[in-house]
């Protein structure tokens, strides 16, 4: 079976080929089972005859056609010169005996398209052959040394132990000797003949135990194998961030057509009333004048009339319609523009990762599964593939892709615009006043479902709802003395939420949390941690889409959750203190730490999915109110300095990326809140501003 004389070698049962799968031999190129595969700098292998095909003989490097990185091309030797991956080899050889042994395989010739049958297998070549093509193959001179394996000895499990993944495999420049040594001085596997001609002491260090040699080896690439995971995951939430901010782009986009569509569609009705209540009055006054005494002078006044109403209606109508289709088309450039740039964001993520998956994998099915010899003739590749790939950064997404807004006019001679930047809010009202008594510490807010908004005022210790346009409509109704709560410290509410009842949820600096209906009558209370802390202090409050309601307790760290009924549904502890909370689509719950400056988002079982510090041009700022809008970016109210009266609202995107400032000059801005048509309300201390795009 082996013209060399080498000991017959059965794979054993837990063979490696069963715990890695066969579809991790298939080349990338002919999608076929490897051969002769030569190993790149990225570690990806590809067949010998795979790369001969598919690169020119003047090319000075290789580009690996799984992941496009450049190995260079030895000279003198060419492709066939560079490492042959002997590993990837010997399981391949492993696989062909598992399948002559189940009597499957190879059914016909690789070396001709006779259709024969093959009745043995070049273990150098790594081809089956017939009877006539294995004649020509042992006629050639130049593969008088290379040994072979009968259909028979495949089907009983029997081949030369070099091929195999676990033996010692053969020496890529003395073709015939196995690399039992190591030079230590090169990190180099080696054969005896090598320490003859290259690898000569006293200049080469070369030991013959490799298994020494091996297992320190083993130990660095294993620590590098836990740095090279981490930089793995990285490229993994770069490429989540990337379908993220796909989606966000989408989403907005769409969202800005419609501000577009709807606010063209309205003005176009504002339109059409107006010119039927002016076609209608001229009509009236016709009729009134019929048979009068100005007769076909009126008539023709009233007809002259009647063309400029529709002319001027008309031309109302066809500047809408204009810039309707200006504002549209921007949108659509938008997305092909973003669309492009995120495509191509998108496949350099991908490829970072779907690279970052193979190494990692390809380095831990070494390190555990091949023997000392073949693990050490590819220890320095896979060393710097491995440094090469905890080289590599994630690419910094461009945050302003996410960035698409739409302003719209009061005006009727035309639309609002897209904007591609973060640009200033207009401060559309403002009710109390900064020396007045109409509040004496406005701090929770929430909007209603019927637009009004409700406004926790801690220093007149009662909640009260008005409309937007400041009118004061209803305060809530105060507990009777019978109720829970009302033995405790004086009540102080803080904190407002509204659930899709319009019932009202009220915390107020003590363990008790207080519903009103949506009239404001008082309906009931819970404990907000129930019986397991007396000294519980619930002061922030939010509802989710499911109606459950989150409280926070700043004195303890603490946020306790709760079904609509108020039943304690779970109870996380934090690192950080809950002074306002907030909750956006997905069901992350948003925490705002004045005292540390810092955003946390997590989900209701507690686990983080972000954490930033609101530091705007290096300088640390202090975070209180804060609320997300239908995109899920989140608005935070900041104080920076001392000085009252000129504190910033700044806008994040959804996972925390600084975007910029809509507002700025506030006075000392606490809770927010977002209505339902959008519009920013803000709980400033002393009064109640609000804020549109």
């Amino acid at each position: 079976m082996s013209r060399s004389g080498s000991t017959k070698y059965m794979p054993p049962r837990d063979s490696a080929v069963n715990r890695i799968g066969w579809e991790f031999m298939e080349c990338h190129v002919c999608a076929g089972r490897y051969k002769k595969p030569k190993i790149l700098d990225c570690l990806h292998s590809v067949c010998e005859e795979c790369l001969l095909k598919n690169t020119t003989p003047s090319a000075k490097d290789v580009t690996c056609p799984e992941c496009n990185l450049t190995t260079p091309i030895p000279q003198p030797g060419g492709i066939r010169s560079l490492p042959s991956n002997k590993f990837m080899s010997g399981l391949v050889q492993e696989a062909v005996v598992q399948e002559q042994s189940n009597g499957g395989g190879k059914e016909t010739c690789d070396s001709c398209e006779s259709g024969a049958k093959p009745s043995l297998r070049c273990l150098d070549c790594e081809s089956f052959m017939c009877p006539g093509c294995s004649d020509v193959h042992r006629r050639d001179k130049r593969n008088s040394k290379h040994r072979t394996a009968s259909i028979g000895d495949l089907r009983n499990g029997h081949f030369s132990e070099e091929y195999s993944s676990s033996g010692t495999p053969l020496c890529q420049i003395h073709s015939t000797e196995p690399n039992q040594m190591y030079c230590l001085t090169c990190e180099k596997s080696i054969c005896k003949d090598c320490t003859i001609y290259h690898h000569r002491a006293p200049k080469h260090k070369v030991v013959k135990d490799t298994r020494e040699a091996a297992t320190k080896r083993r130990e660095v690439i294993d620590k590098m194998l836990a740095v090279a995971e981490k930089r793995m995951e990285e490229f993994e939430r770069t490429q989540q961030l990337v379908e993220e901010t796909e989606s966000g782009v989408h989403k907005r986009l769409k969202r800005a057509k419609k501000q577009i569509n709807d606010e063209a569609d309205e003005k176009l009705e504002i339109i059409k009333k107006e010119r039927e209540f002016q076609l209608a009055g001229l009509s009236r006054k016709m009729s009134d004048d019929k048979g009068g005494a100005q007769g076909n002078s009126l008539l023709v006044q009233m007809h002259r009339a009647k063309d400029e109403i529709n002319a001027a209606a008309d031309a109302k109508k066809e500047k809408i319609e204009e810039d309707r289709a200006v504002q549209l088309n921007k949108i659509a450039q938008l997305e092909e523009d973003r669309g492009h740039k995120l495509q191509e964001e998108m496949a350099s993520a991908h490829g970072l990762t779907q690279r970052a998956q193979y190494s990692f994998t390809f380095a831990m099915i070494l390190l555990k599964e091949a023997g000392d010899n073949h693990f050490l003739s590819l220890y320095m590749l896979l060393g710097k593939g491995l440094k090469a790939l905890i080289e590599t950064k994630p690419s910094e997404l461009n945050q302003t892709l996410e960035i698409v807004t739409y302003s719209k006019t009061q005006s009727m001679k035309g639309l609002g615009k897209v904007s591609e930047k973060i640009e200033s809010w207009n401060l559309v009202k403002t009710y109390g006043k900064r020396d007045s008594d109409d509040f004496r510490c406005a701090l929770g807010i929430a909007g209603c479902p019927n637009g009004d908004i409700a406004l926790a005022d801690e220093g007149y210790k009662r909640v009260v709802t008005f409309g937007l346009d400041g009118e004061f409509k209803s305060k809530l109704q105060e507990p009777s003395k019978k109720t829970r709560g009302a033995g405790d410290d004086t009540p102080d509410p803080c904190g407002v939420a509204i659930n899709s009842l319009g019932h009202y949820i009220v915390v107020d600096k003590t363990k008790y949390v207080k519903v009103y209906d949506s009239r404001g009558k008082y309906l009931d209370e819970f404990e907000c941690d129930n019986k397991r802390a007396q000294n519980a202090k619930a002061v922030c409050v939010a509802v989710d889409s499911k109606d459950r309601i989150i409280i926070g307790d700043k004195s303890r760290a603490v946020l306790t959750i709760h079904s609509p009924d108020g039943t304690l549904l779970d109870r996380l502890e934090l690192t950080l203190r809950p002074w306002f909370i907030a909750v956006n689509s997905k069901e992350q719950i948003i925490i705002s730490d004045f005292e540390a400056g810092t955003i946390l988002a997590i989900d209701h079982e507690g686990n983080t999915q972000f954490t930033m510090e609101t530091i705007i041009n290096g300088e640390r700022i202090q975070a209180s109110g804060i609320c997300c809008d239908a995109n899920d970016d989140i608005f935070v109210a900041l104080h920076s300095g001392d000085e009252k009266g000129t504190f910033p609202i700044c806008q994040f995107n959804p996972r925390g990326k600084f975007l910029g400032c809509i507002a700025r000059g506030l006075y000392h801005p606490l809770g927010m809140c977002f209505t339902n048509d959008g519009t920013l309300a803000v709980a400033d201390t002393s009064s109640v501003k609000l804020f549109k795009m």
